[in-house]
């Protein structure tokens, strides 16, 4: 009877171990860990941009001239 106190009282001690792995108790880990994942993705998707840009202006250097040439623009006031 003792034994299956024992093996009880494991069991019952595991099973709230994987619910507190479950439910994180520490969520700024997860919202550090979602903050770098964006990072990561923003990083990849300017480097395909920048891959796309150059991949569309490298037979054409006058066109390259022209888009990196044009004014900037300006802002509306409200």
């Amino acid at each position: 009877m003792v034994e299956y106190g024992k093996q009880f009282i494991i069991w019952l001690l595991s099973l709230i171990q994987s619910v507190f792995r479950r439910i994180n108790p520490f969520p700024v880990e997860k919202i550090a860990r979602q903050k770098q994942i964006k990072k990561e993705y923003a990083k990849l998707s300017k480097e395909k941009a920048d891959e796309r840009r150059h991949r569309d202006y490298a037979g054409s250097s006058k066109l390259w001239k022209q888009h990196m040439s044009r004014p900037a623009p300006r802002k509306r006031r409200a």
